[in-house]
């Protein structure tokens, strides 16, 4: 009998779960490792923004070039005052030669947090990218272009890629 409570002693005293100082150090350690992984996982988010947006815009680019070519449409990409975003549009005959706005919005973008996209140039159409139906850049007044445009996107206020859009409407991205 003396052996039986003995046993069920044993079990009731494995049976106890942890100790205030064991949970105490399992949370300072769950703590240090979440110290230590933040600042990693922010710079990864940084990384996948950058790639995603450039991507994207890339992506867009080609998008709106193609859609120009196959429509026989004027394609306008603008970017919005705050340089968080981007529209691309479609715009059929007769032009808005004033501001160059398209008829139909065919996409909206939103860049991810802390990325910018700004275009060269200056005037009325520093924020607008222009394609004439056959491919070609062109301003406002749809007159083809005969420089180049450049399109910067920027992180935390510094370019990490930069698209030079050519007068014959070919992108090259570096």
């Amino acid at each position: 009998m003396i052996e039986r409570i003995a046993d069920k002693s044993r079990i009731l005293h494995v049976m106890r779960g942890f100790t205030l100082l064991e949970v105490l150090v399992a949370l300072c350690l769950l703590g240090m490792l979440t110290a230590t992984a933040v600042p990693w996982v922010t710079k990864m988010k940084g990384s996948f923004d950058r790639r995603n947006a450039r991507q994207g815009f890339e992506f867009d680019i080609r998008r709106a070039r193609s859609e120009a070519l196959s429509k026989g449409v004027r394609v306008v990409i603008t970017v919005a005052a705050n340089h968080k975003s981007y529209t691309i549009g479609r715009d059929v005959l007769p032009y808005d030669t004033a501001n160059g706005n398209p008829d139909t919005v065919l996409s909206v973008t939103d860049l991810p947090d802390n990325v910018t996209l700004s275009f060269s140039g200056s005037g009325t159409d520093a924020n607008k990218l222009i394609f004439t139906s056959r491919g070609f850049l062109s301003d406002i007044a749809g007159n083809r272009n005969t420089s180049q445009k450049v399109a910067t996107l920027s992180y935390d206020g510094g370019a990490f890629a930069t698209v030079t859009v050519y007068p014959v409407g070919v992108a090259d991205f570096s």
